[in-house]
């Protein structure tokens, strides 16, 4: 439907707008490219909810609300 692919488009760019602002220092990392190494001593099984829509929602709505002041 147009009506859900402008929506998804207005998100997107709403998560990218965010992402420039923050100034990551690897904008383009990601959770999948981790290396669990054992002398990083990282948890994969504490990290891995970090990976949910649920955590990426919540981090957008955090994101909009520091916009926003």
């Amino acid at each position: 439907m147009l009506v859900d692919r402008q929506w998804d488009n207005m998100k997107n760019n709403t998560l990218l707008k965010l992402m420039k602002q923050a100034g990551f220092r690897y904008p383009n990392a990601c959770m999948e490219d981790i290396e669990y190494l054992p002398d990083r001593n990282l948890d994969e099984f504490l990290l891995s909810p970090l990976t949910s829509e649920q955590c990426h929602n919540l981090l957008e709505i955090i994101g909009i609300r520091s916009i926003r002041g």
